[in-house]
């Protein structure tokens, strides 16, 4: 039988380790325009389009607001996501009762990975968020606050 190989499975934990390096590389490339749609989002009337957007940044520290909560955050995030995504996608082509490899296989399995994972993915955002904006200067600061009022 000529057929190809079957892919290469990793564990739970190579998996986890990838997602919890690919997911901070990615989220620390793109903070400096989330940052601006986040300005942009907040001020509809104030800051009407882009380049004003940039401006109310006030330079480059105002792009970096918010971006080590989010690195850190994320970390845990993309493990879990892809450790389980991945999981579940084994679990799912492989059962006997499953539907086999295919898209209905990963698109089960991308909704258990992001639901997971979404537990560490909505308190990094509302940090992120509410630091991109201006209404705290630090993580720890910004955390306390959503667990108390939130």
């Amino acid at each position: 039988g000529g057929g190809p190989p079957p892919p290469r499975r990793f564990s739970f934990l190579a998996n986890a380790a990838a997602g919890g390096v690919a997911l901070p590389l990615a989220i620390g490339a793109m903070h400096p325009l989330d940052t601006v749609r986040t300005r942009m989002q907040a001020a509809l009337h104030k800051e009407p389009n882009f380049q004003q957007a940039l401006h109310s940044l006030g330079g480059w520290r105002g792009f970096a607001r918010g971006i080590v909560p989010s690195i850190v955050w994320a970390s845990p995030q993309g493990a879990i996501r892809l450790g389980c995504y991945e999981s579940c996608k084994a679990a799912i082509t492989d059962s006997p009762y499953g539907p086999g490899p295919g898209a209905l296989a990963v698109s089960v399995s991308a909704a258990i990975g992001d639901l997971c994972s979404s537990f560490v993915k909505v308190p990094r955002e509302l940090i992120t968020q509410r630091m991109q904006t201006g209404q705290y200067t630090s993580g720890s600061e910004a955390f306390r606050s959503i667990v108390r009022e939130d």
